[in-house]
């Protein structure tokens, strides 16, 4: 059987009525299980099968079905995720998100607390007192899409499984719940550097910042950054990923400005990032990379497959392919390279005016900051405009002018 839909793509499919599409997959997932080979593991499918059919509500079991083709279809079609252990890791975040609607389809959404952004729509489950998992609405699947990615690229353990569904008439993207310290505040304090991050090891920081470079992550600031009990980095607030856009355009005292800020990413100013690699995390690091460029034919798969659901538009893909070859170019790493070193060389004027920056921010924050966190500063600088005097606002404005593009 190939890994086509029955001849329909997934929109078309979307377009129908919820009762169709629920028909549609549920008839698919059940031909997709009846031809697996193997007794335990069609065992286990059909065992999910029916926890799905338990489920109130057609497009939540719509959606359900929809994420068991997926699963089967793409580990058939990309070698990558064909693994036994891949599958199984994918079947389990299934598992996990089918149990947490089971478990609140009768309670109302003001019974969990509300985490994160203020402004955003994100509740933390709890059974018995126990966290469950995180239930974060959006409206589109960028956070599939890196979760996917990491699968595929064997990254996937810094980055928090993350699977659509539909719920109470509402997307969300379902997380588990992983145990993490993550950062206070969005800044970095050189002098207050905490201890969490040099218990970070060489070898884990390299390998979550060259996979968070290709995927474009551009929201790393200090309260995204986590670290679990095993020292590893963990990521879960992943929309900021996969952007094509490399100046953020914003208004500031009735004026606009095109500022150039293609990465954000506060690690770039800690300690490991400026420190040369050692020999054993060299040879790491070109392995890894070598290993990314066997993967290239899989990811193109992933990225045109008719069941993944976050497709690039043309900028997005052109900017993930460029970030790739620089990635590439990793190969011929030497034991002299840092982190920051990598950055510069593909985004040279990062940090030109930046020492200006900091001396202006900081005062305003009440605290010396690191040259990222004064480019984060000025990039979301509304918010502070009514804590500045108005010589703040004067310097403020000139480096705005001074460093903003296509004025």
């Amino acid at each position: 059987m190939k890994g086509e839909i029955d001849s329909q793509s997934v929109g078309e499919i979307e377009a129908l009525f919820p009762e169709e599409i629920l028909s549609h997959f549920k008839n698919q997932a059940k031909e997709l299980v009846r031809n697996i080979q193997g007794r335990k593991r069609k065992k286990d499918l059909q065992r999910i099968l029916i926890h799905i059919e338990k489920i109130n509500g057609v497009r939540e079991k719509g959606r359900l079905y929809f994420n068991l083709c997926k699963i089967l279809h793409m580990s058939r079609d990309i070698p990558s995720l064909r693994s036994q252990q891949k599958i199984k890791t994918q079947l389990n975040l299934l598992h996990q998100a089918i149990r947490l609607i089971w478990l609140t389809s009768g309670s109302s959404f003001d019974k969990y607390p509300r985490i994160g952004n203020p402004a955003g729509f994100s509740l933390l489950i709890k059974n018995n007192n126990t966290n469950w998992g995180v239930l974060k609405q959006r409206d589109e699947w960028s956070e599939v899409a890196v979760w996917e990615t990491s699968l595929i690229l064997d990254c996937e353990d810094s980055i928090a499984g993350s699977l659509a569904i539909h719920f109470k008439e509402k997307n969300f993207v379902f997380q588990p719940f992983q145990k993490a310290k993550f950062f206070n505040g969005l800044f970095l304090f050189p002098k207050k550097m905490n201890r969490r991050i040099q218990k970070v090891s060489e070898w884990d920081f390299w390998k979550a910042n060259l996979f968070l470079f290709l995927i474009g992550h551009r929201d790393l600031t200090c309260c995204n950054i986590g670290v679990c009990s095993n020292r590893k980095l963990f990521f879960c607030d992943n929309e900021g990923a996969f952007s094509p856009l490399e100046h953020r355009v914003f208004k500031v005292h009735g004026k606009d400005f095109n500022l150039q800020l293609p990465t954000m990413n506060l690690m770039v100013d800690w300690p490991q990032a400026r420190t040369p690699l050692s020999s054993k995390v060299a040879k790491n690091v070109t392995t890894l990379v070598s290993n990314w460029l066997r993967k290239k034919d899989d990811l193109l798969r992933y990225m045109e497959h008719p069941f993944n659901d976050f497709v690039l538009n043309s900028d997005a893909q052109n900017a993930f392919e460029k970030r790739y070859a620089k990635t590439l170019a990793m190969q011929w790493i030497s034991k002299e390279t840092t982190f920051q070193g990598f950055i510069l060389s593909v985004y040279p004027t990062l940090y030109e005016g930046v020492p200006e920056l900091v001396d202006l921010s900081s005062p305003i924050i009440g605290e010396q900051v690191s040259p990222m966190s004064a480019l984060l500063f000025i990039s979301m600088c509304r918010g502070w405009w009514e804590r500045m005097t108005e010589q703040d606002h004067e310097n403020f404005l000139r480096c705005l002018e001074k460093y903003s593009v296509n004025k």
